[in-house]
């Protein structure tokens, strides 16, 4: 796992189906910042290098629209950093700072595609706070057709879509990982002597 330094018999990689949304959302923080450097820059209390620091979010806003017209990945935390430093140094200083930091410390999370990782002890799934499953709460793990399948115990059901057909990295199949689930299960949830 990215993560991680823990190494994983099976690593499963879900499908990110926010990243169009992360996207639109710091086009849109990005704007926003622009023109608040621009209210800023007009203020008395105002300093003049606000128009620089609009100026300069809105150059790095228009390369990012440029890397998603091209069908790339792109990344707004430049546009942040340049947007929390300045509303935190630039007169009048702002809380505002504050929201641009965080959001650039985010992004990160938000684009990055789910990990799922498989061990003898348990299940990870990666975040920012990464929860751990023990394999006692499972009643069933399958992965079939690209569809993984997380059957609880408590009649919970997490069905997430798959993303390793697409990473060359990937070089486990279906039947592998179900009968390393299956003995994972038997082995944890045999009674007990």
């Amino acid at each position: 796992m990215r993560s991680s330094a823990k190494p994983y018999p099976f690593i499963i990689v879900l499908k990110n189906r926010h990243r169009k949304a992360v996207r639109l959302t710091g086009l849109l923080a990005g704007l926003v910042a622009a023109g608040l450097f621009a209210w800023r820059a007009r203020l008395p209390e105002g300093s003049g290098l606000n128009w620089i620091g609009a100026t300069a979010v809105l150059v790095l806003l228009l390369w990012n629209a440029w890397e998603i017209s091209r069908l790339r990945t792109t990344r707004f935390l430049p546009a942040f950093l340049v947007a929390g430093i300045g509303f935190a140094l630039l007169e009048p200083h702002s809380v505002m700072a504050i929201p641009f930091l965080l959001l650039a410390w985010l992004e990160k999370q938000a684009l990055a595609a789910q990990e799922i990782g498989f061990d003898e002890q348990e299940i990870v799934i990666n975040g920012i706070w990464p929860k751990k499953i023990p394999w006692t709460e499972l009643g069933n793990v399958v992965l079939k057709d690209g569809l993984l399948t997380l059957d609880f115990k408590n009649n919970m059901i997490i069905q997430k879509e798959t993303d390793d057909l697409g990473d060359d990295e990937y070089d486990g199949d279906e039947d592998e990982f179900n009968n390393f689930c299956s003995a994972q299960l038997l082995r944890h949830n045999a009674p007990q002597k």
